[in-house]
């Protein structure tokens, strides 16, 4: 007989002729589907935990959202394979984030870089770095002479 198969979301179909129980033929179809959902999701979950570690501002923080729902209809047509990838890279990435927050005292890494940042400040400039100063300050002054 002839069967169609829709995938998950109804999405993608699939016509076919055979003697064989549709369910059988249809595997295929759904399980594509369904690696395209869980990396719509996974894609989602590693774009939340990456704005935690991060500030992102603006259209990019819209854009991140909406490009994974994108992928859900643009990748469902396209092998299983390739969406599977993206879930185990994501599922890999996000396992990264998780090891990272557990095992890095951010709070530890803010204190050091301000300890060394003030070491900086009280350091004694260099002469090249005083030369370079006085040369800056006697080229605005040019231009500002130039100006007026």
């Amino acid at each position: 007989g002839t069967y169609s198969c829709n995938g998950l979301l109804g999405i993608s179909s699939l016509s076919f002729e055979s003697d064989s129980e549709p369910i059988e033929e249809c595997e295929e179809d759904i399980i594509a589907s369904l690696f395209t959902l869980l990396m719509t999701v996974s894609t989602l979950l590693i774009n939340k935990a990456n704005s935690q570690m991060q500030t992102i501002e603006g259209p990019m923080k819209t854009i991140q959202y909406i490009f994974p729902f994108m992928f859900l209809f643009i990748f469902n047509n396209f092998s299983s394979g390739l969406t599977y990838y993206y879930f185990l890279s994501n599922v890999a990435s996000y396992a990264q984030i998780i090891i990272f927050k557990k095992f890095v005292d951010e709070e530890e890494i803010k204190h050091q870089i301000n300890i060394n940042r003030k070491k900086t400040l009280n350091k004694k400039k260099s002469n090249f770095q005083i030369r370079l100063e006085e040369a800056m300050k006697a080229k605005q002054k040019a231009k500002k002479r130039k100006n007026n």
